[in-house]
């Protein structure tokens, strides 16, 4: 991972290889999922605890951070990740895209349509692309 100055200072970081925001955004929602869970896990069997015994509080803290942990995971990134994956599913599905896309995008660098800028791609040439977007127009008509 490297990083660039911006222009109040602050780094930001740039990608280099294709999915690792993605793999960022998975991994954070797996850190925050469960450290959350195991915070509510502990924080709901120690108040339960005293009313209604050892075995209802675990259970309790369990329910409870295995719900609020999914909740945040979600919110840390991991509705990015389900959104993506559901698309990129989809897509292959169709027939539009294969499900292995790296392997396909730089197979199509190699044979110059396209070029690789950090971790994505970009179209050569501007024609190249209006003419991959026309087929698709006149395919619809």
């Amino acid at each position: 991972m490297s990083c660039t100055k911006g222009v109040v200072g602050r780094e930001i970081d740039t990608r280099t290889i294709p999915g690792q925001g993605l793999q960022r955004s998975f991994r954070s929602a797996m850190i925050i999922g469960v450290s959350y869970s195991l915070l509510i896990i502990c924080i709901f069997s120690i108040m339960i605890f005293p009313v209604f015994g050892i075995i209802r509080a675990v259970g309790v803290g369990l329910v409870a951070g295995l719900l609020f942990g999914l909740v945040a995971a979600l919110s840390a990134g991991g509705y990015a990740c389900l959104s993506h994956l559901a698309l990129r599913l989809v897509l292959s599905y169709n027939g539009s895209l294969p499900l292995d896309l790296v392997p396909f995008l730089d197979y199509c660098a190699e044979r110059i349509f396209l070029r690789k800028v950090g971790g994505g791609y970009i179209f050569v040439h501007r024609l190249l692309m209006e003419h991959f977007a026309g087929l698709e127009r006149a395919k619809a008509e």
